[in-house]
């Protein structure tokens, strides 16, 4: 049977895990502990995925065949991440995906495909950030921004904006200067503990 064949006769195998999205993402980045400090929550929490709040970005760059199935992730250091801890995160993805979609009962998986959250969104400079405005999907996704007051979000983006988005490509200087403005963002209504804004924020703004 030829490529073409092949892949009429069944074209999920050929399509991506999780719909395209980043798969570390997916399976490891969890919304738990969203309003815990960001100088204090582990950086697996705080993120917003959700059926109605998708995606981790991914890079098309950045991909790995495992078991017969294409996965991609944001960066090549995540996709080590992801494979070292394959057997252990894979199926948590599953799980979640499954969730959220349904099992389609085929090699083809229910749910949106990733068609905006790409990593060359991150820059430099920052075009957009999928945690700052997800793709818009299948439900009533709102924009973390929507999320917050506007005195929060011009504060955010008067002290920090020229950072915005810039940790995964760059220095951590955007959740560098969301602590070093900690108590002005608190005090403009941004959801903060009592020492830095909340993780939920950091990743949104910063991610």
């Amino acid at each position: 049977m030829g490529i073409p064949n092949a892949f009429a006769a069944d074209p999920g195998a050929y399509a991506p895990r999780f719909g395209g999205f980043c798969s570390f993402g997916i399976t490891a980045e969890s919304t738990t502990e969203a309003r815990m400090g960001m100088d204090v929550a582990d950086p697996s929490v705080g993120w917003m995925w959700s059926r109605d709040y998708l995606g981790p970005p991914a890079d098309p760059a950045s991909w790995a065949i495992v078991e017969g199935q294409l996965y991609f992730t944001f960066l090549p250091e995540v996709m080590d991440a992801f494979l070292d801890a394959f057997d252990d995160l894979a199926p948590v993805g599953e799980a979640a995906w499954t969730a959220w979609f349904g099992d389609s009962g085929a090699t083809l998986q229910n749910g949106p495909f990733n068609t905006e959250c790409t990593a060359a969104g991150y820059g430099p400079p920052v075009t957009r950030t999928c945690t700052w405005i997800p793709q818009k999907n299948l439900g009533t996704e709102e924009p973390f921004a929507d999320q917050l007051s506007d005195e929060c979000n011009s504060a955010l983006l008067t002290k920090c904006g020229g950072a915005q988005g810039n940790d995964p490509v760059a220095d951590n200087a955007c959740s560098s200067c969301l602590l070093a403005n900690a108590a002005a963002l608190a005090d403009a209504g941004c959801p903060s503990s009592d020492s830095a804004v909340a993780t939920a924020v950091d990743k949104a703004f910063c991610w």
